[in-house]
């Protein structure tokens, strides 16, 4: 869902969302998943030091799950 947005004019919020249907697989191997971590961290960590440090602490407590995705349905919606 996004923060919405009112037309010009009107009071009601209007209000995109999107719906996804799917399975969910958990992530079973440690190579696998510390991969993954790695990738998302060097995307919001400033260095790949700071990222791998992080793995090192909290690598072993990290739990990820994969979203395949069957059907997406979105729409606006009206809050009036």
């Amino acid at each position: 869902m996004d923060e919405g947005y009112r037309k010009d004019g009107e009071w009601a919020l209007n209000i995109k969302s999107v719906i996804i249907f799917g399975q969910m697989k958990k992530i079973e191997t440690a190579q696998e998943t510390v991969e993954i971590v790695r990738q998302i961290g060097l995307k919001y960590f400033p260095t790949a030091e700071s990222v791998e440090e992080e793995i090192r602490k909290a690598g072993a407590y990290v739990q990820i799950l994969e979203l395949s995705i069957d059907h997406i349905t979105g729409k606006l919606v009206n809050e009036s």
